[in-house]
């Protein structure tokens, strides 16, 4: 045992520094705003938080509860009306958004174990997140956040250093609010090293590429007229958009079958988002005659 103790002694000790946040890329996607957001964490009792969020000091939102719920890591404020916040629920990230000042709020994604360095909205449907891993303070993540399809773009826990610039691709839901969109991004620094992130976005429609099938819910007729038939195995909440990203509506659909009506409705395009526990399961196009 001494002889091992003494081996180890021998050994380099390494201590590795860990990667820290520098700034946005290109952060052209704030636009003007003239209300101010702020917000406040306070602990309630011995294990709980409560957080407020207040517009130009008044009151907007507010939630509380126990065993380290709930804090705001994060607010992103993108126009005057869309705020996002991303709450600590227990160490568990998840994220509301409001589209209207703070008179109703919603779910937006949920982010998971992470820690949340920052957040860059490009629309009320999508954002990109860079998040420190929660137990490896050294892992690093870029993550599409919406409220259609959250997706992991780049995760690595070893940064190297020799790369200075790394771009990656995404496409964002909805319309841009930013008319020449091309490039965001992070920057960070590693070992003295400044390292950028860039994420090359190309705009597309709601639903218009890639929509998810789900045999497990089923919708007839498309093109439809008035009554739209969802034959569903689970209970859901169903948001409404127009082609050019706008939610129109909520429907609740219970398992088995339902009905919508269309018929006041204008002729176009929809899209119909399914969620299950505040989770996107899919996305259906309808063709409104």
């Amino acid at each position: 045992m001494k002889k091992l103790l003494f081996l180890l002694a021998l050994m380099p000790l390494q201590i590795f520094a860990q990667w820290s946040y520098v700034g946005k890329i290109n952060d052209i996607c704030d636009p003007p705003v003239t209300f101010t957001y702020t917000y406040t964490n306070t602990q309630i009792e011995a294990h709980g938080n409560r957080y407020d969020v207040f517009r130009n000091s008044t009151l907007i939102r507010s939630e509380s509860g126990m065993m380290g719920c709930c804090n705001i890591d994060k607010m992103e404020v993108f126009t005057d009306s869309i705020v996002l916040i991303v709450v600590n629920g227990a160490g568990f990230l998840f994220s509301n958004i409001t589209l209207d000042a703070g008179n109703s709020w919603a779910p937006f994604c949920h982010l998971g174990y992470y820690e949340i360095e920052e957040i860059n909205m490009i629309n009320q449907n999508t954002g990109y997140a860079l998040l420190r891993g929660s137990y490896d303070n050294n892992k690093l993540s870029l993550l599409r956040i919406s409220d259609i399809e959250t997706k992991i773009l780049f995760e690595t826990d070893t940064i190297d250093t020799s790369v200075h610039d790394a771009f990656l691709i995404d496409t964002i839901f909805g319309e841009s609010y930013c008319p020449n969109i091309q490039n965001i991004g992070f920057k960070i620094q590693q070992d003295g090293v400044e390292i950028n992130y860039h994420i090359n976005v190309s705009n597309v429609k709601i639903g218009l590429d890639n929509i998810s099938q789900d045999n497990n819910i089923k919708i007839s007729p498309n093109p439809v007229k008035d009554k739209l038939i969802i034959e569903s195995n689970d209970d859901y909440f169903v948001k409404i958009y127009n082609n050019l990203g706008q939610e129109l509506r909520l429907e609740l659909i219970k398992k088995g079958y339902n009905t919508i009506d269309m018929s006041t409705d204008k002729s176009g395009i929809y899209f119909f988002s399914f969620y299950n526990n505040d989770m996107h399961v899919t996305t259906k196009k309808i063709i409104k005659n």
